[in-house]
């Protein structure tokens, strides 16, 4: 940053006006000296005879002289009030504190330069990124070296290990930042090669986008251990990093992100075509693994590009089914099924169970087989819409918004609807075809905002992907993409728990669209004993004057361990108390209890599961408690309070409280 270049007879004029005699000699044995080349230059705007005034003035309290007049600047020291003893010991306290409180301001400097190159990277101005990152690894270096130099001074080393390891980390930081930029810029560009027309080679972008991969990776792992190492030494700031980042979860993200990069050119149809399934699934009517699948559609790739996409009505497919398919019991008892059709795939809340089913019945109604089967419900759409703005449809007369979505997309899909219509299917292939378009014509950082819109949609269970590539479904699986049902386990004094409810609208209406929920869990571990009790609320906002359209009916299924069960369901609703016998069943490694509860419009139910566990020894040696609490698909998110309590802890004996929003899986590991 440099300021207004000024010539020589104006520098000499300016300073002979303020000390009278000066004279002035040019000297050619002084070098001229320059900026480096490709380092970014800004001009700032600045009053010279302020400057000049205010420099001159420091120069006279130094050398002590005073043998001219100079206009009073801001916070003069030269008030005759002040002796030159007070002065200087003034002067020397400031300095001082400034060398005691330097590390910390140059932290915060580099803290500062990462924020605005992250500003800058949202409005997708690379070069400034650059500038910016640049200047924060150069500031926080200089803070490093200060910092650890320091560290040797009695008593206030300690306070300097923290700023060390502040500015360690801006440090490597900022070095992850252009891999991070370059990843971003190549994925963008791949997405547009994915949906446009040109024809390119994926592999190109697989090998640009690994190596950057590689050193995030191996750059949070540094970070990681300096973490860690500071977190053994008592640093707070590094137990504050572990606090607020999950370095653990980004090495995840990193590690299989290299894995779907790797296998991407084979996902996209590179050598052999691919057709995937997708479920049109409504979450305001919600079923077990995300919403009721009113429509579906055939997604193909050839070559990398996105070739085709066809949306076909469910009931179109359904209709072709040849034979009997014995349904779930419940949905013979609770939608009145006799047949069991592809519409109801989806009542596994494990989406691959699912999804393998949700194929069967496509190659059994229509013969067509596919590669896999992706399952997308309203909530991403509408967070794409926000990122591209509205979506005009000229044969409907609408503008397609975030905001209207739901309420347009019911009336034209809903309205003067019957077997055999292809009302729903031609609105819905118009609706996905302008979305993908206007995706395809997004600026670059538009583009990275639709990426992070879809992978928020993965992490919350929005969407979820079953492929038939093993490498590829693996690594889905591993950052909980797949919408699996994963039973926690662990080895020795340790128990691990699962929790979850599944809702499953069986009323034929569209009421999950007025229900709101919350939920508080109590785990009390006592001897050789640990009690559970989850109390999920309900609330149906509806209209009473909706009447049925406005009741939910709702079978729910409460997810637990194996080993256990919850027997009777305690069902509160205003001053009344019912206990309901659940009907209980194992599937694969989990225990489902079952039961059904209608909820009026303007109603409120609170339904109370308990369920009891022995523990493999008593907690008064050590051991661990691992919980996880599992997000339903579909579901946005809810207020949930978590209170863990061992009886024989002394270390914590009011127990741990968590207050959050169940957006996605939440986990937690409490040991004793």
């Amino acid at each position: 940053m440099l300021g207004e270049e000024i010539s020589t007879d104006k520098l000499l004029k300016e300073m002979s006006s303020k000390i009278p005699g000066l004279t002035f000699m040019h000297s050619s044995q002084i070098k001229v000296r320059t900026h480096p080349r490709g380092v970014e230059t800004v001009k700032v705007k600045n009053n010279f005879r302020y400057i000049l005034a205010e420099t001159l003035n420091w120069l006279s309290i130094v050398a002590n002289q005073e043998n001219y007049k100079l206009p009073k600047p801001k916070l003069s020291l030269s008030s005759k009030h002040i002796s030159e003893k007070a002065k200087k010991t003034i002067w020397l306290s400031m300095l001082s504190v400034l060398l005691i409180a330097s590390p910390f301001l140059i932290a915060l400097l580099a803290f500062v330069f990462l924020k605005f190159a992250y500003s800058n990277f949202t409005n997708s101005d690379g070069s400034k990124v650059k500038s910016l990152t640049y200047f924060a690894k150069t500031v926080s270096v200089v803070g490093k070296y200060e910092s650890k130099a320091l560290t040797y001074i009695p008593l206030l080393g300690r306070v300097y290990r923290e700023s060390y390891f502040i500015n360690t980390l801006l440090e490597n930081t900022s070095d992850m930042v252009e891999s991070v930029i370059n990843v971003s810029v190549n994925s963008s560009e791949l997405m547009g090669k994915v949906m446009g027309n040109e024809i390119y080679d994926p592999n190109i972008y697989v090998q640009k986008i690994l190596p950057d991969l590689d050193f995030i990776y191996n750059t949070l792992t540094l970070i990681e251990t300096q973490t860690d190492t500071q977190v053994s030494l008592g640093a707070l700031s590094a137990k504050k990093v572990v606090d607020k980042v999950d370095i653990a979860r980004l090495k995840l993200v990193v590690l299989q992100g290299k894995i779907l990069i790797n296998n991407l050119p084979q996902d996209l149809g590179v050598g052999v075509s691919k057709t995937y399934l997708v479920l049109f699934q409504n979450n305001m009517e919600l079923r077990p693994a995300g919403g009721f699948i009113g429509s579906y559609g055939l997604l193909s790739f050839e070559g990398g590009r996105m070739t085709d996409l066809s949306v076909s009505d469910v009931y179109s497919a359904d209709g072709q089914l040849k034979g009997h398919v014995e349904p779930p019991a419940p949905i013979k008892k609770y939608l009145g099924e006799a047949n069991w059709w592809l519409r109801d795939s989806n009542w596994d809340p494990d989406f691959a169970t699912s999804g393998m089913r949700a194929e069967w019945f496509l190659d059994k109604e229509i013969d067509r087989k596919v590669d896999g089967v992706i399952g997308m419900d309203l909530e991403t759409v509408k967070m794409l819409l926000k990122v591209t703005g509205p979506i005009s449809l000229p044969d409907y007369n609408l503008d397609i918004t975030s905001e209207n979505l739901y309420e347009n997309a019911q009336a034209e899909v809903e309205n003067k609807f019957f077997a055999g219509s292809t009302k729903k299917a031609s609105f819905l292939t118009a609706l996905s075809r302008n979305l993908i378009m206007e995706l395809e014509r997004l600026e670059g950082h538009k583009k990275l905002e639709a990426i992070k819109t879809i992978i928020d949609g993965l992490e919350e269970r929005h969407v979820q992907i079953y492929i038939h590539n093993q490498n590829s479904q693996k690594a889905y699986s591993d950052l909980a993409w797949s919408g699996e049902v994963k039973v926690p386990s662990c080895t020795g004094d340790c128990f691990a728990d699962l929790v979850g409810t599944v809702e499953a609208n069986v009323g034929v209406n569209k009421s999950n669209l007025y229900i709101s929920r919350k939920q508080t869990l109590d785990v009390k571990i006592s001897g050789n004993k640990i009690e559970r009790s989850l109390v999920l609320e309900l609330v149906n906002s509806a209209n009473p004057s909706l009447g049925l359209p406005g009741i939910y009916k709702n079978y729910i299924r409460f997810l637990t361990n194996a080993e256990a069960s919850v027997g009777k369901v305690m069902v509160v609703s205003g001053q009344s108390t019912n206990f309901v016998e659940a009907e209980s069943v194992n599937v694969k490694d989990r225990n489902e209890s079952g039961v059904y509860v209608e909820i009026y419009p303007g109603q409120t139910k609170k339904l109370v599961f308990s369920w009891i566990s022995d523990l493999k020894s008593p907690v008064s040696g050590a051991g661990e408690y691992r919980l996880y609490v599992r997000k339903q698909a579909g579901v946005s998110e809810f207020p949930i309070q978590i209170n863990v309590k061992n009886t024989a802890s002394l270390t914590n004996p009011t127990g741990t409280v968590y207050n959050t929003e169940l957006a996605r899986d939440f986990f937690s590991r409490i040991t004793w």
